[in-house]
């Protein structure tokens, strides 16, 4: 493990070349993985904070492949990772992002037992989550915070408020990149399922997340109708009528198409994140025996958002299993309320997630179908 390498280059591409190796080896190998991981960190203690391209990657690899094998050792890891951090948001201006999914990896592996290290780790986080000029540590940093929310859950609580005052920050940014919209929704729903009732200003983050999913209903073509006798929905296109819109133009070469095609799945990935953030506060209140009428005020545009993803005729599974879980926890303290919305604004919509709890494809949900049924299915 000296650092006679050739070069820089021929260095990273042999560390990944092991990181490949270590990933398919079967577990019969655990004892060689757990002498090799032992001798990176002799070589990471060695270079210091001057970490060399893929030996971070080893350790997240090897960390996964060992998992509890490597639990004495943990200590130690976290201290080389802290510190390498420590450097990049002090110092260098920049985080190691293969430094941070190790850490990452670490988190899953630690669990709760993670609680210890999560006070340090929150300053290279906050770094990181504001870090827009680099995609792939803005990604990773919220990508560990999720990771710490779901496995410390109220823990997080003393620095929930400052990961709070970032994510609305970036959400109410007008300039923010379309891209990391999903990655900042998502993670409000990782706070929100984590702290509950108790995050501060919870309401201006359902009201900022309604936002979001109202000007997504907004630009989603074609608007759609009430549901049809077949509970699918009926699109109301340019065309006249008959759901396909009047097409005008074929657009210019594999660009144009491409473009759709990503602005699509970017407003999927938004959409399922609204969703999410929505189920998971929802959730949150119902755990902590609080009543949802606290909220009910910001419950209309919330409805208007879910409806409408429950009415489009190709609604995924996923969206429909999302939507009638929030629905259930809705109905806990606001049954009428919430058929007689479904009932003036958006027709249709509670006999189509009905006829979907009741099918096959409802077996994924958190919901007991029967439970639903009972719920809203003799009205």
């Amino acid at each position: 493990m000296s650092d006679s390498l050739p070069s820089s280059l021929s260095r990273e591409a042999l560390l990944n070349c092991l990181a490949v190796t270590v990933d398919v080896l079967p577990s019969e190998s655990n004892a060689c993985f757990r002498a090799i991981l032992l001798a990176l960190l002799q070589w990471v203690e060695a270079v210091g904070t001057h970490q060399p391209d893929g030996l971070s990657l080893c350790l997240q690899v090897l960390t996964r492949r060992l998992g509890d094998d490597l639990a004495d050792v943990a200590e130690r890891m976290m201290a080389l990772y802290l510190e390498v951090l420590r450097v990049g948001y002090t110092r260098d201006g920049a985080l190691h992002c293969e430094t941070l999914l190790a850490l990452g990896e670490l988190v899953n592996l630690l669990g709760v037992r993670f609680s210890g290290f999560a006070a340090a780790t929150w300053p290279a986080l906050a770094f990181g989550m504001a870090e827009r000029s680099c995609p792939s540590v803005f990604s990773a940093s919220f990508d560990v915070f999720n990771s710490i929310c779901k496995h410390l859950g109220s823990r997080v609580l003393p620095f929930s408020s400052n990961a709070q005052a970032i994510i609305v920050q970036l959400l109410r940014d007008v300039e923010l990149t379309p891209e990391f919209k999903p990655t900042v929704v998502t993670s409000l729903a990782y706070l929100a399922d984590a702290v509950g009732p108790e995050l501060p200003g919870l309401a201006d983050c359902i009201d900022l997340i309604n936002d979001v999913g109202i000007r997504l209903v907004l630009a989603w073509t074609p608007p759609l109708s009430p549901v049809g006798k077949d509970g699918k929905g009926v699109s109301k296109g340019a065309g006249g009528g008959n759901g396909r819109g009047a097409r005008k133009g074929k657009g210019k070469g594999k660009g144009g198409v491409q473009r759709v095609l990503d602005e699509w799945i970017h407003r999927r990935k938004l959409m399922d994140a609204v969703l999410l953030a929505y189920e998971s506060i929802l959730a949150a209140y119902h755990r902590s025996g609080r009543s949802s009428k606290e909220i009910q005020g910001l419950f209309p545009p919330m409805l208007r958002v879910i409806t409408h993803q429950v009415l489009r005729p190709r609604a995924s599974n996923t969206v429909l299993s999302t939507s009638a879980h929030i629905f259930f926890l809705i109905q806990k303290d606001l049954h009428d309320d919430l058929v007689a919305y479904c009932t003036s604004n958006a027709p249709g919509s509670l006999e189509k997630l009905v006829d979907f709890m009741a099918s096959s494809d409802s077996k994924s949900t958190d919901v007991d179908a029967d439970l639903f049924k009972q719920a809203f299915g003799h009205r």
